[in-house]
């Protein structure tokens, strides 16, 4: 499926310079490098993405509607600078970025970035029944998990919580402990700035959003959602 999806080293030149001129005289004076270079590259990427996931265990969409603005939200921020200095977008089941549902993410900066699927930062709420169910259905979660393992995938501990959550400190000693203590159900992998401009992140993205479906899945049983 690889193709080439309009990023260059033009893009990563863009980055470099935006981190280092965050302004908007700067950007405004760049803003057609932005335009070409990153995001219509970007915007590709996600449909290009979305059209090769059609037909399969899960099928997402996703375009410049489910990119995420490069403009920063310093209200509340001390730190002002008025841009981000990477572009993530989202592919979701219904094709809005603001689903609640398991999405993948992309993740462009100037070191390459990484892709992620599942589920992020979930509420208390949500988690309770998820942790139920790998507590009541462990030879289920197990054997996920094992298929996983089998294709060089792992969930990401990233958002891990250091003691057992409020609740379920008699499962400390549980053989899905350290899953019970997650707070995101997530797979994520690294890209480089070679994978952008060959287009390799889309076949990347496209592997792991099918390595995730069966995960996917058994949260969104366990969550409703």
């Amino acid at each position: 499926m690889t193709e080439t999806l309009g990023f260059s080293k033009a893009t990563f030149t863009f980055l470099r310079g935006l981190a280092e001129n965050n302004e908007k005289a700067w950007f405004d004076s760049h803003r057609d490098d932005y335009e070409c270079h990153v995001r219509e590259p970007f915007v590709e990427a996600l449909e290009v993405c979305a059209d090769a996931t059609v037909g399969g265990p899960w099928e997402l969409h996703g375009g410049r509607q489910t990119m995420f603005r490069i403009n920063r939200d310093v209200r509340f921020a001390k730190d002002k600078s008025p841009y981000k200095t990477s572009v993530g977008g989202l592919l979701t089941p219904t094709g809005d970025k603001r689903e609640n549902a398991g999405v993948a993410y992309l993740h462009l900066a100037d070191g390459g970035g990484f892709v992620a699927c599942g589920y992020h930062q979930l509420a208390p709420a949500r988690l309770a029944p998820i942790r139920d169910q790998i507590i009541e259905r462990s030879d289920e979660f197990t054997a996920v998990l094992a298929r996983l393992a089998a294709r060089g995938r792992a969930l990401s501990d990233d958002d891990s919580l250091r003691t057992m959550p409020r609740g379920y400190s008699e499962y400390a000693d549980h053989e899905h402990a350290e899953h019970l203590r997650l707070r995101s159900f997530m797979l994520s992998q690294n890209v480089t700035q070679k994978d952008w401009i060959s287009g390799d992140v889309a076949d990347k993205v496209v592997a792991l959003v099918a390595d995730s479906a069966e995960l996917v899945a058994f949260v969104a049983r366990a969550s409703g959602g």
